[in-house]
């Protein structure tokens, strides 16, 4: 009687072993996307964990009664474990590290549901050259964080051979924080919260890591299924621009040209001299003289929070540049180079230009070798989000990454605007948005004054 009640509580306790998995909210609030409805494209920017060290996250039951394929006379799980009882349990520690080789598969799991419901999906699968561009389009980051990971976990064992198949099934349980950022306008906008269920009857290989694929698919189909998160990507919620987040003392500059009335052919050797390309830690952008006493502009997303940048001119000569002011709303910098007889490009604060007319971009695309590279195009709109009070001028000209902060020329070589990102679609039509240079210079509270 007492091998009998010991047997029983063995078995009980093995089958004790088990967690209990949360059940999911699904949401049923969105269906799909109409391919015809005009969005804003979203480019996932990572996946990490956020999960307490030593909490419990995986456990190993000793049996499986069941499996859709297998003759259970033969086959159990983790049966190797079964007098192991310390190592029937994992504990989220610095060898859970391990799951972060999946990176890549976790990043299709997030995408892939994504873009089947119909959204714009940037994807990062893809060549060094064509992440930076798709990066200049994207309008919206999406950041993945696991909050919360339980797993029941079978390694099929072959109990007739005594020998582990290298099979792994069972269930998994994630919930996900979904951080989003408005990218133009430099702010985090929403936190989404959703979570999904994987399921692996029939162990297969690499079945751990799948479990968790499942799961971050199923979380992500989620997040495309919530109002909030249609909403924000459709333009349709209020993102709360606040035009007075930055307020500056006036800050007055000489400038020593008058706009340009010829072509931009007579006047390029001049206005090449002028573009800049804008180093920091995290990478390059471009930037242009406004004066000849080094004061010059670029995008608030190019130097982000530096004091000091490194700017290199046309020449190869590079200098040290103070970061004087930034407004973060409207992604614009001033910079100040020490140099003095620098040339510096005319500007064109009118507002008489108009759709078709013919434009030029100047900036460092993907590398510090191709600076100063020119494109051509047309002002193909001028939009004004109702939402944001942001203006843009849209022109059918290509930009990379690298392009930010440079200027939009009109047919003459004045500066007309400020490049700031780079959207499309999903056919790939591209065309490119710039700040303003009026927007600018009002966003940093700067008056050009005549020189003497």
């Amino acid at each position: 009687m007492k091998i009998l009640i010991f047997l029983l509580c063995f078995l009980l306790s093995a089958c004790q072993m088990a967690l209990d998995l949360p059940e999911p909210i699904i949401h049923k609030e969105i269906e799909k996307v109409s391919r015809f409805a005009e969005q804003r494209p979203v480019q996932l920017k990572g996946i990490g964990f956020d999960i307490p060290q030593g909490e419990l996250y995986a456990v190993y039951p000793y049996w499986r009664f069941s499996f859709p394929n297998v003759n259970i006379g033969l086959w159990s799980c983790n049966y190797n474990m079964k007098y192991r009882y310390n190592k029937s349990q994992a504990f989220w520690n610095s060898g859970a590290i391990s799951l972060y080789r999946f990176q890549q598969e976790f990043t299709g799991a997030v995408e892939d549901p994504l873009a089947e419901q119909g959204y714009d999906i940037v994807s990062v699968k893809q060549s060094v050259f064509d992440e930076a561009n798709a990066k200049a389009r994207s309008e919206i980051g999406l950041s993945a964080t696991i909050v919360d990971l339980k797993m029941n976990i079978c390694h099929l064992y072959n109990g007739f051979y005594k020998t582990s198949l290298g099979l792994s099934g069972g269930a998994a349980y994630i919930k996900i924080r979904w951080e989003l950022f408005d990218i133009l306008r430099r702010k985090k906008i929403a936190v989404i919260e959703t979570d999904g269920i994987g399921q692996i009857d029939d162990p297969i290989e690499n079945g751990v890591q799948m479990l968790i694929i499942n799961a971050i698919n199923n979380a992500a189909a989620d997040l495309g299924r919530t109002k909030q998160f249609y909403d924000i990507v459709l333009g349709n919620t209020v993102l709360g621009y606040n035009d007075d987040e930055q307020q500056f003392s006036i800050l007055e500059i000489e400038t020593q040209r008058k706009v340009y009335k010829k072509t931009i052919k007579e006047n390029f050797n001049f206005i090449r001299r002028a573009v800049l390309t804008v180093r920091t830690n995290g990478g390059h952008g471009s930037g242009f003289y406004i004066n000849d006493e080094g004061y010059a502009l670029t995008n608030y997303h190019v130097v982000g929070e530096a004091k000091n940048v490194i700017v290199t001119d046309f020449s190869g000569t590079s200098h040290q540049a103070e970061v004087i002011r930034v407004h973060k709303g409207r992604d614009i910098a001033l910079i100040k180079v020490g140099v003095f007889d620098n040339p510096s490009i005319a500007l064109n604060t009118s507002d008489k230009m108009e759709m078709m007319d013919k434009v030029y971009a100047i900036g460092t695309p993907l590398n510090e070798a191709q600076k100063v590279t020119v494109t051509e195009g047309i002002i193909s709109n001028f939009r004004k989000s109702q939402k944001t009070d942001m203006s843009y001028i849209q022109a059918s000209i290509p930009i990379a990454v690298g392009n930010s902060g440079g200027p939009l020329l009109d047919e003459f070589g004045n500066v007309i605007g400020v490049a700031v990102a780079a959207t499309g679609n999903k056919m790939g039509t591209v065309y490119s948005r710039f700040i303003p240079i009026k927007d600018a210079l009002k966003k940093l509270n700067i008056k050009m004054v005549k020189g003497h």
